[in-house]
């Protein structure tokens, strides 16, 4: 399995970084979108786990960017962030673009191992 994960907090991203490597787990990390959108399109990730809330491009950006592409319907993105989930508008338009899957931070490493297994399978 290959993840991507792209979250502002760098602790975050290294502490998610070791502990899907000692799962087994391929794992690349970025601290910003606008740096990450070469990786996803170079690369084929089987989940992408993205925060919702970074400064300048910010995970509404890469969606919209990665739709624009026409990319956007072969990922599976599961969305983190320090609120208990985006605003209704903003959830709403993520669903209509595919992406149902939303955690507050801070997750549980072992339910996020789970559902980042099980969405292997969506989409």
């Amino acid at each position: 399995m290959k993840i991507l994960v792209i979250d502002d907090n760098e602790q975050i991203t290294k502490m998610l970084h070791r502990y899907f490597v000692m799962q087994g787990i391929d794992v690349t990390t970025f601290n910003d979108g606008k740096n990450a959108l070469p990786s996803i399109l170079k690369d084929k990730f089987d989940v992408i786990l993205l925060d919702m809330a970074m400064p300048g491009f910010n995970g509404v950006d890469i969606i919209n960017e990665l739709e624009k592409i026409n990319i956007l319907e072969q990922q599976k993105i599961i969305i983190l962030s320090a609120s208990s989930a985006p605003d209704g508008a903003i959830r709403s338009l993520l669903s209509k673009k595919g992406v149902h899957t939303f955690l507050e931070k801070p997750v549980n490493l072992k339910d996020l191992l789970d559902i980042v297994s099980q969405s292997r399978g969506m989409r």
